[in-house]
Order: structure tokens, then C-alpha cells, then sequence
């Protein structure tokens, strides 16, 4: 049990009843912590894992229902980018147009626009200069342009429009998110500028944070002595790791170095 199962072990306990929905990176992350919950002996009813983009479509279908329009999957987005790409392309001139067309190239520019649109920019917001290349920056937005047209007139959505229409619904409805229900957020999670606006404007006492496991915080201790589990948080800054755990060698009669 780390810092965040432990967390969210008292949390199970203390809320035993009650809804509960474990925001985590990947549902299958968040339900290796609720099994390892589970395996600690507290029992984890009513808490049901999901993504930062599943909790959003849960607050956005609403909206998305009446304007008839459905979320755009991955691959969805790789051939939406893939012809956009094709029909942009100038073999003669340009930075990305002089590129083949490729399966990992159209990965790698439908990666950077999900990631420009769920920043909470446009197009006309992209500034080329800040770019490493800038003819990299414009063609970039071109692409973006091409892409949030396509998204209109094909009746798609992206994660980026699930958030926009998630947080509207928040800031208009204050009964939009169930009352009985408590958000559970790692204090760790990895958001996008509107997946942070996202996260603000949940309501205050819905939301539980769990603490996370950090280099240099308190170790896990058992019978006094830090773990040699607990230590493996060092492994990123070993230059900051306290003196390893010797009680157990010397207990066994392994001399150490």
C-alpha cells in the first residue's frame, strides 16, 4: 500500500456507502488501485474509475445528445489528420508537406492538435515564432483550422469540445454533478490548461484529493523502519535517498558493504 491506495483506503472506510468516482490516468490504473485496495481488506463499494475524459462526456452528453453530435475516437482523429494532411501537401515546398505520408507522421501531428486544442488554443492563438521551425508553426495551424472545420461537418466532437461543454454545463447547472456523489483526484494528475478549468469548476465539496507518493516525502514505515519498497521512490533522485534499510539484512546475518 502506498501513499494514494492508503489514501484512498480511508476514504472507502469513511464513505463506505456512498458513490464515489476514482479519477485516474487509465482505467486500468485506477482499478490496480481499487484491487489493491481490495487485497488491504477494505471492501470498495460503490467507487467506479474514470478518466478525466469519461467524467467530462458524463457531463457533456446532455448537450452533445441535442446537437446530435458523437465523440471522435483516436482513429477517427488519425483519418480526419491523414486527409487533411494529403490535401494540404506540396512535395516541392514547406516543412511537414515535404514529408511522405505516413502512419507516424499523421499520428504524431493529430497528437500535437489534440494537444493544442485541449491547451484551450485555436488556430489564430498559435504563434509559428515559437516554434522551434516556424514554417512548422503555420502549417501546424493550418492544419488546426482544416481539422476544427472537419470536426463541424462531420457532427464530431473531440476531448477538447467534451471538456468546453463539461465545464459549461458546470458553471450554468450548480446541480449538474449529483450531490451524492465525491470525486476522488490523485494530487498528481497531468492536466491540460482546460482539463484544469475542467477540474476547477467541479464543485468544491464534491471533490476529495488523494495524496501521492513524491521523492523525499515521508516513507511508508513498518515496525519503525523505512521499507525497502517505500525506498524505491528514491529511484528518480538517488542523490536525495535516505540511507537504505538495514534492519532486516542484519537481522538475517547478511553483512553488508
Amino acid at each position: 500500500m502506498n501513499r494514494l491506495t492508503t489514501a484512498l483506503s480511508h476514504v472507502c472506510r469513511d464513505h463506505l456507502l456512498a458513490e464515489k468516482w476514482l479519477v485516474a490516468p487509465s482505467l486500468r490504473a485506477g482499478h490496480q488501485w481499487l484491487v489493491a485496495v481490495t487485497r488491504s481488506g477494505q471492501p470498495v463499494v460503490n467507487c467506479h474509475v474514470k478518466t478525466l475524459t469519461n467524467l467530462a462526456l458524463d457531463l457533456a452528453a446532455p448537450a452533445m445528445a441535442a446537437a446530435g453530435v458523437e465523440l471522435l475516437s483516436a482513429h477517427g482523429g488519425d483519418v480526419v489528420v491523414d486527409e487533411i494532411i494529403r490535401s494540404l501537401r506540396r512535395p516541392e515546398s514547406g516543412y511537414l508537406w515535404k514529408l511522405p505520408p505516413s502512419a507516424g507522421l499523421v499520428q504524431a501531428v493529430y497528437v500535437a492538435i489534440d494537444s493544442i486544442r485541449r491547451a484551450g488554443l485555436n488556430s489564430k492563438q498559435l504563434r509559428p515564432k515559437d516554434f522551434e521551425v516556424e514554417l512548422k508553426g503555420k502549417e501546424l495551424a493550418a492544419v488546426l483550422k482544416e481539422y476544427v472545420g472537419e470536426l463541424q461537418k462531420r457532427k464530431r466532437v473531440d476531448r477538447a469540445d467534451v471538456l468546453s461543454l463539461a465545464i459549461a454545463r458546470l458553471r450554468a447547472d450548480a446541480t449538474a454533478l449529483p450531490s451524492d456523489v465525491l470525486v476522488l483526484l490523485p494530487d498528481d494528475l497531468d492536466c491540460s490548461g482546460l482539463e484544469r478549468d475542467f477540474l476547477r469548476a467541479l464543485p468544491s465539496n464534491r471533490k476529495h484529493t488523494l495524496p501521492v507518493d513524491t521523492p523525499g516525502g515521508t516513507l511508508p514505515c513498518m515496525d519503525g523502519a523505512h521499507t525497502d519498497a517505500g525506498l524505491l521512490r528514491w529511484l528518480p533522485t538517488p542523490a536525495e535517498a535516505p540511507l537504505p534499510n538495514t534492519t532486516a539484512r542484519e537481522s538475517a546475518g547478511v553483512q553488508l558493504p
